[in-house]
């Protein structure tokens, strides 16, 4: 059918939408008559439908995560793991909070750099520990996740 031929061996094949095909984007006039005409349905092409994508676009969210973690190995180190390389700690808290700075700054920068304006940071930690742990220093292994949000940076045309 896509090819331009109702026919699959015998039988002619037919597809046709009950309800209106709306199309949008820059392009769509360049094919979507095509389309309508092989799938006999209406197309419809509302005011703007040509900037329709920019403006979801420029309207969006736009987001990155950065995951970060920590392996205790039972003897009071702590390795850190992020995109910068490996840390070594000696207290489970400490590399807990290196972890979660690292995590923070790396999904910021990323969001900046595809253009978000005042973006937030949500930090997510979980955690597993020593069986006989009392507190972080008994840590096991930690996974930080760092999810930055932010808007398109959005300019005033003249």
């Amino acid at each position: 059918m896509c090819s331009g031929r109702a026919a699959l061996g015998l039988a002619k094949v037919s597809l046709s939408p009950a309800i209106p095909v709306v199309a949008v984007g820059g392009p769509v006039r360049v094919y979507y008559e095509e389309v309508g005409r092989r799938l006999d349905a209406e197309m419809v092409f509302p005011p703007f439908f040509d900037v329709a994508n920019a403006v979801g676009a420029a309207t969006g969210v736009i987001a990155q995560a950065v995951t970060v973690t920590v392996e205790g190995d039972g003897s009071g180190l702590f390795r850190v793991h992020g995109l910068t390389g490996t840390g070594v700690f000696t207290s489970g808290a400490a590399a807990l909070a290196a972890a979660e700075e690292q995590a923070r700054a790396a999904a910021l920068e990323a969001v900046r750099q595809l253009g978000a304006h005042d973006p937030e940071v949500q930090v997510s930690v979980s955690k597993s520990h020593l069986p006989d742990a009392t507190d972080d220093n008994g840590l096991l292994e930690a996974v930080v996740r760092a999810e930055a949000l932010g808007r398109p940076e959005t300019r005033a045309v003249a």
